[in-house]
């Protein structure tokens, strides 16, 4: 279920957002951001709306805006479990007496017992899974900073392994966390209903529209994007919506991932239902020396063969063969790559099928010798003083890498 998060501070204000929220949705009221925390008002305001409501109130330390000591909002929580609320959000470390207490005023409340970390995910997740277990809990909630994607991808094994927890990761990088989360267990994910995310990530209702959100299920199968950067790619967008258009039961997430995650990335991967995976810079290269089987010298795609092992293709240069093929004849031509990493990899290895003369550009001289030598082909250093013309220019560099380059005066 996805519960909007209302962070009005008048009591009006937010009983006029709850019920302007859509069916099928709840509302999470935040009542630690009410200027005026008016306990009958609070509980009246609750009773004149047939929306499903969660209460939370906040402490700062969890990131909320509750300012009076912790005695007074334990008895807030305690008196308003009287209002027409169907779930109430309590903290880890709350005593097992206050929740009692919290039961005895509603039969009904759905409890959540949440704890928050803003500064980092701990070690062992399921110890602490362990440690905030309680009696009357309905469910319990565990969101952390991730600092890595391999404190993300154990956050989401931990809730693989425990059927009554949720959770997720802060921030926009590891977003992939809560949609993912939809498929592992029975979930409450949180969202906006504003245009931009908040200084957290905490995404707004279209996001999880794109992901499919209203359709996952424990059957869905994961597709992601790896690589960085990767924030402008279209990639979620255009997979979703063929998905969607197909009525294929998967999403495609994007996992901005560095070199150096990429080992424990791969190690959490397959104790999770991740089918297969678009490979883009800086890991096209890199990531077959990661018990990956292929053929190819760099990589775009990988499938999840089994348990164990991961197998790889090449699309770039198929792609581009194909699109070339529309315009013009692939024989006995010059043809200048730009760049000399993975994407060119892949191009050049397509085109050798072919009787052409190939040729590569780059910054790095030693990156595009290295590459013509796999492939038995040509370089050229400076373009100033190439005298040849090139019939085909195929860039495989970043627009960035033109920004403050000559290239372009020079061909």
């Amino acid at each position: 279920m996805l519960a909007i998060v209302v962070t009005a501070t008048t009591i009006k204000t937010a009983l006029s957002q709850i019920n302007n929220i859509k069916p099928g949705y709840l509302a999470e009221w935040r009542i630690d951001h009410l200027n005026d925390i008016n306990v009958s008002a609070i509980i009246n305001a609750s009773r004149l709306t047939k929306k499903i409501i969660m209460l939370t109130i906040r402490r700062q330390v969890d990131g909320g805006l509750f300012q009076g000591a912790e005695q007074e909002r334990q008895q807030l929580l305690i008196t308003l479990a009287k209002g027409n609320f169907t779930y109430i959000d309590i903290e880890h470390d709350l005593a097992q007496t206050v929740i009692d207490k919290i039961k005895n005023q509603n039969k009904q409340l759905k409890i959540i017992r949440s704890y928050h970390n803003l500064k980092q995910t701990p070690t062992d997740l399921n110890q602490l899974a362990d440690t905030i277990r309680a009696k009357h809990i309905y469910k319990y909630k565990i969101v952390t900073k991730a600092n890595n994607n391999t404190d993300a991808m154990r956050m989401l094994h931990m809730i693989k392994s425990h059927t009554d927890i949720y959770g997720h990761c802060l921030g926009t990088d590891y977003a992939y966390t809560r949609y993912i989360c939809r498929i592992l267990t029975d979930t409450i994910s949180y969202a906006t209903e504003n245009c931009d995310n908040n200084d957290i990530g905490i995404p707004n209702t279209s996001d999880y529209l794109l992901h499919g959100y209203q359709w996952i299920n424990r059957a869905t199968r994961i597709y992601a994007l790896i690589g960085n950067p990767i924030t402008q790619s279209p990639g979620a967008l255009f997979h979703n919506h063929e998905f969607k258009e197909n009525e294929v039961n998967a999403i495609y997430v994007l996992i901005p991932l560095t070199s150096c995650e990429l080992p424990q990335y791969l190690k959490y991967s397959k104790l999770l239902p991740i089918s297969g995976m678009s490979v883009t810079r800086p890991l096209k290269e890199v990531i077959i020396t990661h018990n990956i089987k292929t053929s190819h010298h760099a990589i775009n795609t990988i499938m999840n063969d089994n348990d164990i092992s991961w197998s790889a293709i090449n699309t770039d240069g198929k792609a581009c063969v194909m699109l070339l093929q529309k315009h013009t004849q692939l024989r006995q031509k010059n043809i200048l790559i730009i760049g000399a990493g993975g994407t060119a990899s892949g191009i050049i290895e397509a085109l050798s099928e072919y009787n052409l003369n190939v040729f590569i550009y780059n910054r790095t001289i030693d990156n595009a010798t290295r590459l013509a030598k796999t492939f038995n082909c040509s370089t050229v250093t400076h373009l100033e003083k190439c005298d040849l013309q090139f019939d085909i220019i195929i860039s495989t560099v970043p627009p960035e890498a033109y920004q403050q380059s000559t290239i372009i005066q020079h061909l």
